[in-house]
């Protein structure tokens, strides 16, 4: 089974924070985790105030070096150390399909929708976020 986490920018400091997301009524959306030293203290709960449009969930995946996969990430595909940086992969959550599923995008034109498949020749390059000129045409 996976492990249902989240990833979303702090509102207050622009760092990227994981946990479980919250979102009471009338309140800014946070992440929240425990700190843990060898035990769960339910008194050190911590948690995030995080911009919404930047939450995006863990899709159980990591890439080639051990880097867990979000929603919201941009993959390249990488093979005997080389790739083409013409093509990359947008990782979304398709609500039809109820998958995570990536855009494919070659030179900056979206192409089609592509099942997310655990392989260690993807490699995370940046996010739709911080890095959103990687999905612009040449």
């Amino acid at each position: 089974m996976r492990k249902i986490l989240f990833r979303g920018k702090s509102r207050y400091t622009g760092v990227w924070v994981e946990g479980y997301f919250s979102m009471e009524v009338g309140r800014i959306p946070y992440l929240q985790w425990l700190e843990y030293d060898g035990y769960y203290h339910e008194e050190a709960v911590e948690e995030c105030a995080v911009i919404l449009d930047t939450v995006g969930e863990y899709t159980g995946l990591t890439d080639k070096n051990g880097k867990k996969i979000f929603e919201g990430d941009i993959l390249i595909y990488v093979v005997d150390g080389e790739y083409d940086v013409n093509e990359k992969y947008l990782v979304v959550f398709d609500d039809d399909e109820a998958a995570f599923r990536t855009k494919f995008y070659y030179e900056g034109e979206y192409m089609c929708y592509e099942d997310i498949i655990p392989c260690e020749n993807f490699e995370i390059i940046g996010n739709i976020y911080d890095n959103p000129e990687l999905l612009e045409g040449e």
